[in-house]
């Protein structure tokens, strides 16, 4: 049992590494060695080991926190409303759980219907007008 675990507590730091060697590449960098889906599935396979042996989630780990850091001169400001972020899919099936779990938000089984486009990473922002004019524009997160 002891050997199994020291294995898993391995896994796990080594996933870290790689996430925040490719967060480094990817946020500090601008530039990126692996597809956004290598990267998902590394954070996936990292996430899925934290949830099984939950002993070794810390709160410094990928999972726990936006990547990146905030640049120089930002300000941070508190959002009226939480930005939530879509989960990535990569099949109708996860398609298709995200709608069951909207619906189950929305306590509501209404028709939905789709438009796919690809992700561009990095755009998500908050606009607030008052009266008209343009006050303030925020991201979610770093």
């Amino acid at each position: 049992m002891q050997k199994d675990t020291n294995k898993i507590k391995k896994q796990i730091a080594s996933l870290r590494k790689k996430i925040l060697y490719h967060d480094r590449r990817y946020y500090v960098d601008s530039e990126s060695d692996i597809s956004d889906k290598d990267y998902d599935e590394l954070l996936k396979r990292l996430k899925s080991l934290e949830e099984e042996y939950p002993q070794f989630l810390t709160p410094d780990s990928p999972t726990q926190r936006v990547s990146g850091g905030i640049l120089k001169g930002s300000s941070t400001v508190r959002h009226k409303t939480r930005m939530m972020s879509l989960d990535n899919t990569y099949s109708e099936d996860e398609v298709r759980g995200w709608e069951k779990k909207i619906k189950r938000m929305l306590k509501k089984n209404i028709q939905l219907d789709y438009v796919a486009e690809l992700k561009i990473d990095g755009v998500s922002c908050s606009l607030v007008y008052e009266d008209g004019l343009f006050i303030l524009g925020a991201t979610r997160g770093d």
